[in-house]
């Protein structure tokens, strides 16, 4: 897994499953840089959505990172979000650690 916050600017390089289990202090690591950057909440992200992003990787054949736009939210910076009327959800899979926003280098939306 390899991903940088376009918010924070942190960068996080780092294997999170290995001989069948997932590495504790990996996904620790993967759910801070995934964190509410307005509030630095942390929200443990759903494992089948780091396992997608793994597949996803897998699939693009990319060694560049995942260029985070937003991971988990806040109920309070998602209903900001909400009002400001930016194309949020009101009741975003962002606030249940399900959701990331995120973009590839050379690779089109």
């Amino acid at each position: 897994m390899s991903l940088y916050n376009v918010h924070t600017g942190e960068w996080l390089r780092t294997v999170y499953w290995a001989d069948g289990h997932y590495i504790r202090e990996a996904v620790r690591d993967i759910n801070w840089i995934l964190r509410d950057h307005d509030t630095d909440e942390i929200r443990p992200m759903n494992a089948g959505v780091l396992d997608l992003l793994g597949m996803l990787r897998s699939r693009l054949d990319t060694s560049e990172p995942f260029l985070v736009v937003c991971g988990y939210r806040s109920p309070t910076t998602n209903a900001r979000l909400y009002r400001e009327n930016v194309g949020v959800a009101k009741h975003s899979f962002h606030i249940k650690g399900m959701a990331i926003d995120l973009r590839c280098e050379g690779r089109t939306t």
